[in-house]
């Protein structure tokens, strides 16, 4: 079993290795000897200051992962953070996913990163409570090929280095959309990041749901037309392409607006044991980060009949970065989405009665209504032409042969 482990050796800090020496920005970070980059899969993290033997403590950070290529992070929100220098002069806060290290492990203390420049690549460390905790990757294993996950982990001066890269479209390391379904020609994807961005490649837009008929099955679209995409917004992603490289972003700096009435609700993390493979288990330390998935309340984005949808689904967790909709107990099974026009012409059905508890006979002027025996009228018109079974007409059931 593998784990993230950050052991604490005694270790002076100097002052003056808590001086800026990157700017305040977003970056991604690689391990100068796995190649493996840094990714936050969910946000807890753990603090063992009983663990001291030989002058050591431990912090256990699962949520911390290392992977490669780059192809499995490139359109991974989490491996996007954000580094921002304390305007105290501790060290760094690094932020992604919503959270940030500070806030993570503030109940154990003040923890702010220190970086050290070593060539092109940093060390990373942080102290608190007489403590100095080194960063490192997780060796690699005897196949360094598809040795392709690994924790972080104190394993030797080898490991301890990083190359710390800004993230920029116009460059190598971008970040840009993995689309998950196709419909009517153009491919599509929940999205829900703790950044915000700009459209930096042609055929990105972006779409949010503001109202729901749910009987009827429809909701209700609307195009973010912003220049700047919000952070901490879940959206409907559209690209003509199904290839990160040409669904490139800008990751820019503020909160950009939140539209108004934003029905979909966003998730962060699904980071479950039970779901994860063997090699990939967090270790006895950690705790599940997840959304329970219900069916008879929330609906996930998919597609039904080559139009996309929000449906019922089999999956028992909602998906990292992604959303759902919160939907009453007698929503359909697939609400179509659909745009102003058509969801103001769709008529909502009243709520289906659970059965008949009087009769009331109608005034003469609608004496002709026949109603079944579910309460729903099924003929202005009398019983002329109605097919074979039991009505309610004019007060009294009825028997139609």
């Amino acid at each position: 079993m593998k784990r993230l482990c950050f052991l604490f050796a005694m270790a002076a800090v100097s002052m003056t290795g808590m001086a800026q020496v990157i700017s305040d920005g977003f970056y991604r970070v690689q391990n100068t000897r796995t190649q493996r980059w840094c990714v936050l899969a969910d946000d807890y993290a753990y603090v063992d200051e009983s663990a001291s033997g030989a002058g050591t403590g431990s912090v256990y950070l699962q949520a911390i992962r290392t992977y490669k290529p780059f192809e499995h992070v490139v359109s991974d929100p989490g491996s996007i953070i954000k580094f921002t220098y304390s305007q105290k002069g501790k060290g760094y806060t690094l932020a992604a996913q919503g959270t940030d290290t500070y806030t993570m492990l503030k109940k154990h203390g003040e923890y702010y990163l220190t970086l050290r420049q070593n060539g092109k690549a940093y060390t990373a460390s942080a102290y608190a409570k007489g403590f100095n905790i080194h960063l490192s990757d997780e060796r690699l294993e005897n196949d360094e090929k598809y040795d392709t996950l690994g924790y972080m982990q104190p394993t030797g001066e080898q490991y301890q280095y990083w190359y710390i890269t800004k993230v920029d479209a116009s460059t190598d390391n971008y970040f840009g959309f993995k689309p998950t379904l196709s419909a009517a020609g153009k491919n599509y994807l929940p999205f829900y990041a703790g950044f915000s961005f700009k459209k930096h490649s042609d055929g990105i837009r972006a779409f949010y749901i503001d109202s729901i008929k749910p009987r009827a099955g429809v909701a209700r679209y609307r195009e973010i037309t912003d220049e700047t995409l919000p952070a901490g917004v879940p959206m409907i992603i559209e690209t003509s392409s199904s290839e990160p490289a040409n669904n490139k972003v800008d990751v820019v700096a503020g909160d950009g607006t939140a539209p108004a009435g934003n029905l979909l609700q966003g998730v962060y993390f699904c980071s479950v044991k039970e779901i994860l493979p063997y090699y990939d288990d967090p270790g006895a330390h950690h705790e599940d980060v997840y959304t329970s998935y219900d069916p008879s309340t929330m609906r996930l984005l998919g597609v039904d009949n080559d139009r996309l949808v929000l449906r019922k689904s089999s999956t028992r967790y909602v998906p990292a970065n992604s959303f759902y909709l919160p939907v009453p107990a007698d929503c359909a099974d697939v609400v179509r989405i659909v745009d102003a026009a058509e969801f103001a012409a769709t008529v909502e059905p009243d709520p289906q009665p659970t059965g008949i508890e009087s009769v009331k006979t109608e005034t003469k002027s609608n004496d002709t209504f026949v109603y079944n025996l579910k309460g729903q009228r099924v003929s202005a018109n009398g019983l002329q032409n109605l097919p074979s079974g039991i009505y309610i007409y004019q007060g009294r059931k009825v028997v139609v042969k």
